[in-house]
């Protein structure tokens, strides 16, 4: 019975975005002056990932940006980010609102690196305009088009392509020509490709600004900088969620208490970030001393600055940290039901992840002494050679790249 229900509702949220929102938003518009760049974060329109750095840049060229007609705007349906922009003098505009609305019906391109924008109606009223896609990671993971596992079905990829799940992109961001043609040319239906790399990955080759910490666990960020002052390394665990569940602390795999003692011996604090979606049992890390937690909803890329070393298991976050050159430890502890039951994989995952494996608990303090206290690195000829598969680009200017020819584009309508 619930199950019907929600399929009813999907049913009528689509046939009164098609039928109504857009027929009425396309009449609309007719009345609103071009005049927005606009930027959506991913879920809610959170503050992190490609989106906020691009926004950033984008900001810092306002006056650019207006001897060209165009203004600049970030939408979010999240209280906090809108307050956290509002307080920094930032473009922004809460949704749904009617100044919201009215952003929506006047904007000339929008920005975004997630599918998740078409929520609320939003990718119905803004169905007719030009579109660019950032995407938020590139690693071996199918994704959108290719995703198998997600769109097992024509039914659902029916369904998500009624809902806008599928648009059109004027332009998709790569970064680099191997994921142009393994990747993004057939994960989105877009009319361009520009490889100019991502704009998150620009704070690798700069001093951090002030903007830059906006959104982050500043807390966690100051308790870093305090221990490496005092000479601790810094590890960050960076998993990804799994769809069917679990997590290595909930699974059983790694003892919380064992770990946090391994660490103190080694004087070594490891920052854990969990991915956004899952809920984890945080009670478990409250008597820690050297593992501490970062915000999951907050943005970690000014932490990776400071990191000696990152472990993760099947989360794209590693391709960017391969731009720091620093050591990563691969924790896969559950490969075989990963990609059986959570996500197919397109690349062979041991070719395209430079960095030692461990499976257990033993596995990984063992690498961790290894590397990050004895300083042995054995795969910095391999993550060499993934970095220059992965980025065309290694010179922290993708914002700038985009932004130059975002003005071009822009000329032509």
């Amino acid at each position: 019975m619930k199950k019907n229900i929600r399929r009813i509702k999907f049913l009528l949220y689509i046939l009164i975005g098609r039928c109504i929102v857009w027929s009425v938003s396309y009449l609309l518009k007719k009345f609103f002056k071009k005049r927005y760049i606009l930027f959506i974060g991913r879920d809610d329109g959170k503050f992190v990932d490609n989106v906020k750095y691009i926004y950033l840049h984008f900001a810092r060229k306002r006056k650019e940006l207006r001897s060209n007609g165009l203004e600049i705007l970030f939408l979010t349906e999240n209280k906090d980010v809108y307050s956290l922009l509002k307080k920094s003098f930032l473009p922004v505009e809460y949704f749904p609102s009617f100044e919201g609305l009215k952003a929506l019906l006047s904007t000339r391109l929008l920005i975004v690196d997630n599918w998740m924008w078409i929520r609320k109606f939003k990718g119905f009223i803004l169905r007719s305009v030009k579109k660019l896609q950032l995407w938020h990671g590139i690693a071996f993971k199918y994704i959108e088009l290719m995703n198998k596992y997600e769109f097992s079905s024509n039914r659902k990829k029916c369904l998500n392509k009624l809902l806008g799940r599928f648009s059109h992109y004027e332009v998709v961001i790569s970064t680099s020509p191997f994921y142009t043609e393994n990747v993004f040319k057939k994960a989105f239906n877009c009319k361009e490709i520009w490889e100019t790399g991502y704009p998150r990955n620009d704070i690798f080759f700069r001093d951090l600004e002030a903007y830059d910490l906006l959104f982050t666990d500043k807390e966690v960020l100051q308790v870093v900088k305090k221990m490496k002052e005092n000479g601790y390394k810094i590890i960050l665990y960076a998993p990804t969620f799994r769809d069917t569940g679990g997590d290595v602390f909930s699974d059983g795999v790694l003892d919380v208490k064992r770990l946090d003692s391994f660490l103190q011996k080694l004087n070594v604090l490891m920052v854990i970030k969990f991915h956004p979606d899952p809920n984890f049992n945080y009670y478990l890390f409250e008597n820690c001393t050297n593992i501490i937690l970062y915000d999951n909803d907050k943005d970690v890329y000014p932490l990776l600055k400071n990191v000696n070393c990152l472990i993760t298991d099947y989360s794209s976050i590693y391709m960017d940290y391969l731009l720091t050159d620093r050591p990563i430890i691969f924790f896969p502890y559950d490969y075989e039901k990963y990609i059986r039951q959570d996500r197919k994989i397109q690349f062979d995952y041991y070719w395209t992840t430079p960095g030692e494996k461990a499976f257990n608990q033993e596995e990984l303090e063992i690498l961790i002494k290894k590397i990050v206290m004895d300083k042995i690195d054995n795969f910095r000829e391999k993550r060499n050679e993934i970095r220059k598969i992965a980025f065309k680009h290694q010179d922290g200017a993708a914002s700038e790249r985009i932004f130059i020819r975002i003005l071009d584009l822009l000329k032509t309508y």
